[in-house]
């Protein structure tokens, strides 16, 4: 255990600024005015009355007021009856209070509060309040709180409206991180618009709480953190402002400490460096995983480096490789009827989603796509009261938590609306629309933005960039050309500036049908280097009837790159010289044994471009082929 030792005042106040290194923020940028206190790991610090109170690497806080000090107490924190004569309160199994045995009131006064704390969690079992306020009203477990429920996997907020005398819950299904993954817990009320508000890694626990009345629960209401934390709680940070901090401030302050950690969505989307993707030339060859035609569901690549690819319409499975592509697991069922669903990773929880939100499905799995377990979504349509149908977000590229804009945390994905009738027949694909689905809430619902601003569309992938605007691209059925691009700058409600690319074919030059392809950003720091697959061949023909199915010329797999957000697309190389089709792409994980991979799922064959499904496996070095980066 280390010893708590006193520092200046002025160096409490700069402990939030210091225990963020290699942040490119001001100096002055987070908030200093009024707080009391920060600390991160192995760190102590002094309040404005001499208490000190030191943060261990491992294991609780500890609270130490000097006896000289007892009387006049800790900023109006802690009392003199609080400390009943002793000058350390020590809550030990990785939990911390100021409320215990001997009660410790923080005192919000009549402005509020706010706390910020990274912890991370052991396997105990039952309810743990990670930070909880007790109120002076006749019922039971009134205040407010930050709860996590171990037995259910949720996390969620409670408050109590003291007006009515019952407690008024504020609830999202947000599961628990893994217990060695870092979170950042972020609470704020305030007293006079009695507004209570929690984030739970950058995302909203729930509604701001308006309704009581805060104040009530503000006076003398003690403060705990880490209460019932038995299986054990280990603490890297934690600060008090004895104020309600602006949303915009809670947000800085939140975005900071998940960069410094490595939390949520952000964390896979910088993890990157370019050197990893650079090197000695890979090149795994393509690999049978099915007969027939599939893949559709996509590629993804869980936490630990796993990479799961889904036959999703072939069948309800998929299957595992635990060695960046070069060796493959069996068919791993999802369930029966897991057909046509889209695939992506939750990058605020870890989970892996296969979802049809128009079928009211969803499969998680929490354990990199070994086990999966069904859950119930909904799907809210359009605002021409249309759905995805048949079809609706198959044969797309996997879907992507939104990481750098203002939507951080959102789940995305393309969709497909077949018009207004709900079918492919040629007639009406002059009515089909591409568009998107998104959930701010970890896929209970769905929400679907506006069209894609171009009729006759279909498959479609899409892919965000590091000043958080989103690139769509998709496949036309209705005209010979090139493949077309979108924008959304909102988080993927609305789609602008619809262009044409002039790089970029879809499918067989020569053909209107076009073709299913794949694009990912990927994820590396600092850059917008994006990737593309298609066919690339100049054997199309055209239909007698616009918009008819017509599929020949479709062979050579091949993979694009952009090396500045998809504006030039200046290199390509071929994977596959044969028959080929479908195809998305997947990218491995940093100290996994995917890292610096690129993973291209394509249908192909020797006879026609429907025999197999395949993977292949490559690095950025073997794509540019001896040229440097651009």
């Amino acid at each position: 255990m280390k010893t708590p030792h006193r520092l200046p005042l002025i160096k409490t106040c700069l402990l939030v600024l210091t225990a963020l290194p290699g942040l490119q923020l001001p100096a002055d940028s987070l908030p200093r005015p009024g707080q009391w206190l920060h600390l991160d790991a192995g760190s102590a610090a002094v309040s404005k009355d001499g208490a000190v109170i030191t943060l261990l690497d491992r294991g609780p806080l500890k609270l130490d007021v000097p006896a000289r000090d007892k009387a006049k107490g800790f900023g109006g924190v802690l009392n003199k009856s609080a400390l009943n004569g002793q000058n350390t309160i020590t809550i030990h199994n990785g939990g911390f209070m100021l409320d215990a045995a001997k009660a410790a009131p923080l005192n919000a006064s009549e402005k509020g509060v706010t706390i910020v704390l990274v912890a991370k969690i052991g396997p105990a079992a039952g309810n743990i309040d990670l930070v909880k306020k007790q109120g002076p009203t006749p019922v039971k477990d009134a205040g407010y709180s930050i709860r996590f429920s171990t037995k259910t996997n949720q996390v969620f907020l409670w408050a109590v409206s003291d007006e009515a005398n019952r407690i008024s819950y504020g609830r999202q299904p947000q599961l628990l991180p893994a217990p060695k993954d870092w979170f950042v817990i972020v609470m704020s009320a305030d007293i006079p618009a009695n507004k209570f508000e929690a984030a739970f890694n950058g995302r909203p626990l729930s509604k701001p709480f308006v309704r009581g009345k805060l104040s009530a629960l503000a006076a003398d209401a003690p403060l705990e953190i880490g209460a019932g934390a038995a299986g054990g709680m280990e603490f890297a940070e934690l600060a008090i402002y004895d104020r309600p901090l602006t949303a915009g401030e809670r947000k800085q302050i939140s975005d900071s400490l998940s960069a410094k950690y490595g939390i949520g969505p952000a964390a896979f989307a910088t993890s990157a460096k370019l050197e990893e993707f650079l090197g000695q030339p890979v090149f795994v060859p393509p690999q049978k995983l099915w007969e027939g035609r599939g893949g559709w569901g996509g590629t993804v690549a869980a936490r630990d480096g796993a990479i799961i690819v889904f036959r999703s319409p072939g069948g309800g499975v998929c299957r595992r490789s635990l060695d960046g592509g070069r060796t493959w697991g069996p068919d791993i069922e999802i369930a029966p009827d897991a057909k046509g669903g889209r695939a992506l990773v939750d990058e605020n929880t870890g989970d892996i989603l296969f979802v049809e939100p128009t079928q009211g499905w969803l499969f998680r799995s929490r354990d990199s796509g070994a086990a999966w377990t069904r859950e119930t979504c909904e799907a809210r349509p359009d605002g021409f009261g249309l759905l995805p149908g048949n079809e609706g977000v198959a044969a797309m590229q996997a879907g992507i938590t939104l990481a750098f804009g203002d939507r951080k945390g959102r789940l995305l994905m393309p969709a497909r609306v077949m018009g207004p009738k709900n079918t492919n027949a040629v007639p009406w694909r002059p009515y089909h629309y591409n568009t998107a689905f998104h959930s701010d809430d970890g896929g209970k619902v769905w929400r679907l933005g506006k069209p894609f601003p171009l009729m006759g569309t279909g498959e479609a992938a899409l892919a965000e960039l590091s000043d958080g605007s989103i690139l769509y691209n998709s496949r036309e059925h209705m005209s010979d050309g090139n493949r077309f691009f979108a924008w959304s700058h909102d988080g993927g409600e609305l789609w602008l500036n619809v262009s044409r690319s002039p790089d970029l074919p879809d499918g067989p030059r020569g053909n209107p049908y076009g073709c299913m392809g794949g694009m990912i950003r990927l994820p590396i720091g600092g850059r917008d280097i994006l990737l593309y697959s298609n066919l690339d061949s100049g054997a199309g023909t055209m239909p007698d009837q616009v918009g008819a199915s017509i599929i020949s010329g479709r062979k050579n797999a091949t993979v694009w790159a952009s090396f500045d957000g998809g504006r030039t697309w200046p290199v390509k190389r071929l994977v596959y010289a044969g028959p080929a089709g479908y195809s998305n792409l997947g990218v491995g994980r940093s100290g996994t044994p995917s890292q610096g991979l690129v993973f291209l799922n394509f249908e192909g064959g020797v006879e026609t471009d429907r025999e197999f499904v395949h993977v292949a496996a490559f690095n950025l070095s073997w794509l540019l082929d001896g040229r440097a980066v651009p």
